[in-house]
């Protein structure tokens, strides 16, 4: 099994990715609920991966200020994860894979730490 290697890559590992998430029971519904059009999503996250992983700077915009409306749990993000690292193992291994599933992890742990402040923020009595 090759590593991730270039936009065939990433295209290969984000096509499949969001295949599973929008047949996913959990994660489905949340996706749906803002995107109708696949196809600019896609893009994107081709854009994304491919600045993340090789430093090609494809992407612009703030992925956060669009997760920060999401309504979602620990839970999502699990499953999330999950997703995504069992998507990559089935079609790469190597460095470029590991460095894809770890930044995966490290972008759900920042976006659910960063929601639950906004969470909190907005709660706080006054």
């Amino acid at each position: 099994m090759a590593d991730i290697e270039n936009m065939d890559s990433i295209r290969l590992l984000v096509d499949d990715f969001y295949s599973r998430v929008r047949e996913d029971v959990l994660l489905s519904p949340v996706f749906a609920e803002f995107i109708v059009d696949w196809q600019p999503h896609l893009l994107k996250m081709y854009a994304f991966w491919n600045t993340i992983l090789f430093g090609v700077p494809d992407y612009k915009g703030n992925p956060f200020a669009h997760h920060a409306k999401l309504t979602v749990t620990t839970r999502h993000f699990y499953r999330w994860l999950e997703l995504f690292g069992e998507t990559v193992d089935l079609h790469f291994e190597g460095h470029k894979a590991e460095e894809a599933k770890k930044r995966a992890e490290i972008m759900a742990n920042m976006f659910q730490n960063r929601m639950s402040q906004l969470k909190d923020k907005n709660h706080v009595l006054l």
